[in-house]
């Protein structure tokens, strides 16, 4: 292949990695000044539960099902509903945008070699 034209392929593969770079960039910035939402990896359905009244035996103490229920309870109320789909999401798409920027270091790291390379004489 002669030098000019591995110079413009050289030069082409390192503006799309610079370009996949500045995409992923861009687009973790809208995600997380939230002008934008996540990517929707994760869902979760909401169940509805039928209100369920807790009993004590006539010693005082609850059976292990009634202390589950309250402890279930409990825990649906500290954490909000989509907090978990959220954060899943978050994290995949951290992951998924760490991958991308790796891929395009690489794939400009190609160009630059093809860039490097000097004619043989």
């Amino acid at each position: 292949m002669d030098c000019p034209s591995q110079k413009s392929i050289g030069l082409i593969i390192v503006c799309l990695g610079l370009l996949v770079t500045g995409i992923t960039i861009y687009f973790s910035w809208l995600f997380f000044t939230a002008k934008a939402d996540f990517p929707q990896v994760f869902k979760f359905e909401e169940k509805i539960a039928a209100s369920e009244t807790l009993t004590l035996d006539p010693s005082g103490s609850m059976d292990q099902a009634a202390v589950q229920a309250l402890t279930k309870q409990a825990v649906a109320e500290a954490i909000p509903k989509d907090a978990i789909a959220k954060l899943l999401n978050i994290a995949s798409w951290s992951a998924f945008s760490f991958f991308l920027i790796i891929a395009a270091s690489y794939i400009s790291g190609i160009g630059i070699k093809l860039l490097a390379i000097k004619e043989k004489e």
